[in-house]
């Protein structure tokens, strides 16, 4: 706990999402001291969809770049140098504070 570690990411809207929209994953009690980073190996199309990477309060939101159509499978991974820490009581078993939102005019993730 408290460590800094690598995320791997992997979701699939059901709408989609276009450039200036934003992806938000609320990740509660993980910590970070870094407050803007890259992500890396995102698939498809490498790092053509996102933006920087902001992290504020717990939550990381991901601004779109390009279209990311409906259906597409998106992997990512949140590199350990972005110094995102594991929570010191570490994490449930299908975590209910683990969430997805965005604010895509085409409706939700």
């Amino acid at each position: 706990a408290e460590e800094a570690c690598a995320m791997h990411f992997t979701f699939q809207p059901t709408m989609d999402l276009v450039a200036g929209e934003q992806l938000v994953f609320q990740l509660g009690a993980f910590g970070n001291t870094s407050s803007t980073f890259d992500v890396v190996n995102v698939q498809p199309n490498s790092t053509l969809l996102f933006t920087t990477v902001n992290w504020d309060g717990g939550n990381l939101t991901m601004p779109v770049r390009a279209l990311i159509a409906a259906g597409t499978r998106v992997t990512f991974t949140v590199p350990a140098s972005a110094n995102i820490s594991l929570p010191v009581q570490g994490i449930a078993a299908n975590a209910s504070t683990i969430m997805i939102s965005t604010n895509a005019a085409a409706g939700p993730v």
